[in-house]
């Protein structure tokens, strides 16, 4: 029969960008997410290295707390997403799942401008709510609900747009599957139907 499932559920990823931490490169974040009734609503992405914690509830915003270079105190900013077209756009993708030739391949595809690589889900999201990058494309089938949920809310909260391949919002906590097969585009919204056209063409490489 059908699960029984609860109207709220947690999502805690404590390393997403594992293979990052195996390497050193520092890109790993610890994410935080809570659903209701499969819609994320609340998102917590802690950088460990940098100091760096993005936090967003739906219909709150979202926000950056940094800490000064000491570590001993700290500051707030606001999260909003660049209103770059895509023309104009930074493509970030995967450092280490993507070749450098294979990534640049997948930005001229899509039509972008530039690329920067970083590790973990979390942290290219919040490349995206810093105006650092505009477009994240994966096809990956190893992205867990744990890894999104979160970063999610901080997308959607700063003005940007997280989707499926279809132009889908992803729901959470539906049942037996939580790998999210169908793609992953986030954006800062104003490249993201031209993007997933580009998808419709071009698929992405993981």
């Amino acid at each position: 029969g059908e699960p029984q499932l609860a109207q709220y559920t947690w999502y805690v990823d404590p390393n997403d960008g594992t293979t990052s931490f195996i390497n050193g490169t520092g890109h790993f974040a610890i994410h935080l997410g809570l659903v209701y009734k499969h819609q994320a609503i609340l998102g917590v992405v802690y950088v460990p290295v940098s100091g760096k914690m993005y936090r967003a509830g739906k219909g709150i915003g979202a926000i950056l707390r940094l800490k000064n270079d000491k570590g001993t105190s700290t500051s707030e900013e606001e999260l909003r997403v660049s209103d770059r077209t895509l023309e104009d756009a930074i493509l970030t993708t995967s450092e280490l799942g993507l070749s450098r030739e294979k990534a640049n391949e997948l930005r001229k595809n899509l039509g972008a401008k530039s690329l920067v690589q970083s590790g973990s889900f979390g942290i290219k999201v919040g490349l995206i709510t810093e105006k650092k990058a505009d477009l994240y494309v994966s096809n990956s089938k190893r992205t867990g609900e744990w890894d999104a949920c979160g970063p999610s809310v901080i997308a959607t909260e700063s003005g940007g747009k997280l989707t499926d391949f279809n132009g889908r919002a992803i729901l959470f906590n539906k049942g037996y599957k939580t790998t999210l097969s169908s793609g992953i585009v986030c954006s800062n919204g104003k490249v993201h139907q031209k993007a997933l056209q580009r998808i419709r063409e071009y698929v992405a490489i993981e």
